[in-house]
């Protein structure tokens, strides 16, 4: 679950889009509206029976115009919704979504931006920790854990990282090198979870509006193959996390994707380390 800041006049403000309504449309629901949504989403994903991640995120921007008063007011956040993550029972949080994604569009330089994120890492672990009781979960984004040595998971309980396929991505041309991306990407969390000593996790999301359902399939089912190798491996993840289950833009519920869903959570339960390196 990942409520959504946006930078608008100015300011940070959460927003909910493509919220469903009973006519079929969707409506954008703003502040405290916003919140409610969300947590009404943990609500429902718990009793679906679901295993809940929550993250609150800041949508892209190319530029957070004072990275100082951002980082208090995403502390704010952090602790705002670890309170709602203990208090509904969520499993996984991360107090803030790829905040090394945000500082890589500062003009910092490559020292200054590692020690920024590190940083930033330890003071809102320290600040959601007293709050939250369960999994606290450093989330990064492929891009920088592939090439960027300022991801630093000590001291939390796991690294989750995110990858996708490209909304806009030509579909066979995508193919030919999604699974050695997957592949790396794997490879990567595991290389940083052994060295930092803390459980990793696989995120994965999918822009399923648009697309015929047998390409969302296909895409899923390389996703899994090369997921379930992994666990065949010492330093193996202990899940895998996926976005969209009724948002309207990443769809699952009700789409051929289902059956492979349930399919791949039932058979990655009897895969075990093979007791090679």
């Amino acid at each position: 679950m990942l409520p959504h800041y946006f930078y608008i006049n100015n300011e940070f403000v959460l927003r909910s889009v493509m919220v469903s309504t009973h006519q079929g449309k969707s409506v954008n629901l703003m502040g405290e509206k916003a919140e409610r949504e969300y947590i009404d989403q943990v609500v429902k994903a718990k009793k679906a029976g679901f295993a809940v991640h929550l993250m609150p995120i800041c949508s892209p921007v190319t530029e957070v115009p004072d990275p100082d008063a951002f980082d208090e007011f995403a502390l704010q956040q952090a602790r705002k919704w670890a309170q709602v993550a203990e208090e509904y029972q969520v499993e996984y949080f991360a107090p803030f979504g790829e905040y090394e994604r945000l500082m890589a569009a500062q003009e910092l330089s490559e020292a200054a931006r590692v020690e920024r994120v590190n940083s930033w890492n330890r003071k809102v672990l320290a600040e959601v920790r007293p709050i939250f009781k369960g999994k606290i979960i450093l989330k990064v984004g492929a891009k920088f854990l592939d090439s960027d040595p300022a991801q630093f998971a000590s001291g939390y309980d796991m690294l989750t990282v995110t990858t996708g396929f490209p909304r806009a991505a030509k579909f066979e041309e995508e193919l030919n090198w999604f699974p050695e991306k997957i592949r790396r990407i794997f490879d990567k969390a595991q290389e940083v979870a052994e060295r930092d000593n803390v459980e990793w996790m696989a995120h994965f999301f999918l822009s399923t509006e648009g697309r015929p359902e047998e390409q969302c399939v296909e895409i899923f089912s390389i996703v899994f193959e090369e997921y379930k190798k992994t666990l065949r491996e010492k330093q193996k993840p202990v899940g895998f996390t996926f976005t969209g289950w009724e948002a309207s833009a990443r769809r699952m519920k009700g789409t051929e994707v289902v059956p492979f869903l349930k399919q791949f959570f039932h058979d990655i339960d009897s895969v075990e380390y093979d007791g090679t390196e």
